[in-house]
């Protein structure tokens, strides 16, 4: 086989994954995307070959980093929200009718 051509088989198939999962971690992480994508092995998926494992491992644990860090962004953000949202609202009488300049 050729170094440019396309492996094939369960190989080609773990890799092109594997290859989708790295895909969708960078992506993720720069910001690109709002919601964490579908990180499960399709139905029917052939077993994982041998040679592969290492990368996969890898990329779990950097999927699996990346979806803590997302979720302690959306815990800060709520929180924020929430302080927000505490922050009574100003209404026409409420709002100043003066600027001190001099302060």
């Amino acid at each position: 086989m050729s170094p440019e051509a396309p492996e094939s088989g369960p190989v080609g198939a773990w890799s092109g994954l594997l290859d989708r999962f790295e895909d969708e971690i960078r992506r993720v992480n720069r910001g690109e995307t709002t919601e964490l994508p579908d990180w499960s092995e399709p139905d029917a998926f052939p077993p994982l070959p041998a040679e592969l494992a290492g990368r996969a491992r890898s990329i779990l644990e950097r999927q699996r980093s990346t979806a803590e860090r997302a979720s302690a962004a959306r815990r800060e953000i709520g929180r924020e929200l929430a302080a927000v949202r505490a922050i009574p609202a100003t209404t026409g009488s409420q709002l100043p009718r003066y600027i001190d300049r001099l302060a």
